[in-house]
């Protein structure tokens, strides 16, 4: 005769109940730890509902120290998973005053845009899909159906199905072998001198106009910002994080004045006491006009320990400075943003002190990324003429006849 089949681990046998002498009921059933090991697991209560309603509690508290998670099953949809998935990942958040990285932990912003992504576009294309049915090509489908947050909707589906392949719930990740998406080249176009000079002029003219009585208060320090993002090449985040004990040399002008980079602000406003990256933590060396723009804004006498402060104190929003530099620049250069003034730092350094300066300058873990990303390539590929001579067909010294030039249809 066969015996009792073996519950998988995690799983418990059918609930019973009785009543005991002292009138108290008792549910009752087996489960089978993560040891492999099957128990009996009881729980009293005064009725039959309730001691099995808290003997299922238990069984739930027991399949989580137990590793089943909360049960999701190959028919469990994805939004279940993504509740998973996103529980995990808050976990992992970064403190937002952490002065220092610890492997495995996010930035806050990070988990921010995946959460962003997992609620409002994959849950309303795939959300109700089950496990089971989610293979390749539905997968597929919905990822080319992605136009807006597509890298970090496909991110979140590659990330959450990973989970799901480790505990076993999916058999392999379908977004792995879902086809990739066209890269979209970056625009690397870069500002000239002659660019520059005008965008600083309407930039000067902007900030000097004043609204009128109903119009909001302008950005009195766009002018200043704006050089240091030239100047430096930095970020806008890493920019208006710059404290004044950020600065030193400001007033000796027997050497250039430096700033080192040792925060960032967050689209929420919080000054977050180290940079984007690891290797974004360094010291940059400035220009002379950025120096006298820096002694300008000091001029000001600001009672704050953030260069561009609010006028509050508080860190501003790159979304400020964003809004701002859109009434600034004009139609005709609706292409700037404040990340060109990084391209076009960058492509400077490159050209006069190769890619590896100009890695150091952004704060780039190698001169890979500032290439692929940030670094104009030149349309001049240089003057090799003098080479291109030796390739010359025709023999020297040779006097060759010119064309006869004959009108079709001439006899």
């Amino acid at each position: 005769m066969a015996g009792r089949p073996r519950l998988e681990i995690g799983t418990y046998g059918d609930i019973a109940a009785r009543e005991t002498k002292s009138g108290k009921w008792l549910a009752e059933t087996r489960f089978r730890d993560v040891d492999g090991v099957t128990r009996p697991v009881t729980a009293t209560a005064d009725t039959e509902a309730k001691s099995k309603a808290r003997l299922k509690s238990k069984l739930k508290d027991r399949q989580k120290r137990g590793g089943k998670q909360d049960s999701l099953t190959e028919d469990s949809t994805v939004n279940m998973l993504l509740d998973r998935w996103l529980d995990n990942l808050e976990k992992r958040r970064r403190p937002e005053d952490a002065e220092e990285r610890v492997k495995g932990l996010l930035d806050g912003e990070t988990i921010d845009k995946y959460t962003e992504a997992a609620d409002k576009f994959v849950r309303a294309g795939i959300g109700e899909v089950t496990l089971r049915e989610l293979d390749t090509q539905r997968m597929d489908g919905y990822l080319s159906t992605v136009t807006a947050r597509g890298k970090h909707i496909r991110t979140v589906c590659s990330q959450a199905c990973a989970m799901a392949v480790r505990w076993g719930l999916m058999k392999y990740n379908p977004v792995r072998e879902a086809e990739k998406p066209v890269p979209k080249a970056s625009d690397k176009r870069v500002l000239t001198e002659e660019d520059a000079r005008i965008l600083m002029a309407r930039a000067v003219d902007w900030q000097e106009r004043k609204p009128g009585q109903l119009g909001p208060q302008r950005g009195v320090d766009m002018v200043q910002i704006v050089a240091m993002l030239l100047a430096t090449g930095e970020r806008s985040g890493e920019v208006l994080a710059i404290r004044w004990e950020d600065i030193a040399y400001l007033d000796d002008k027997t050497r250039p004045a430096e700033v080192t980079i040792s925060g960032s602000v967050t689209k929420k406003g919080v000054r977050k006491p180290m940079p984007k990256t690891a290797s974004g933590f360094r010291t940059v060396k400035l220009p002379e006009w950025a120096r006298d723009e820096l002694l300008r804004q000091r001029e000001r006498g600001l009672p704050f320990d953030l260069v561009f402060p609010t006028r509050n104190g508080t860190p501003r929003q790159g979304s400020n400075v964003n809004k701002h530099w859109r009434e600034i620049r004009g139609e005709d250069y609706k292409w700037v943003t404040p990340r060109t003034f990084r391209k076009t730092t960058s492509t400077a350094i490159e050209r006069d002190h190769g890619a590896e300066a100009a890695s150091k300058q952004l704060g780039h873990s190698t001169p890979d990324v500032t290439r692929k990303h940030y670094i104009a390539r030149a349309t001049d590929a240089g003057d090799y003429t003098e080479t291109l001579e030796k390739l010359n067909p025709f023999s020297p010294n040779k006097d060759r006849m010119k064309p006869h030039l004959r009108v079709v249809g001439e006899d």
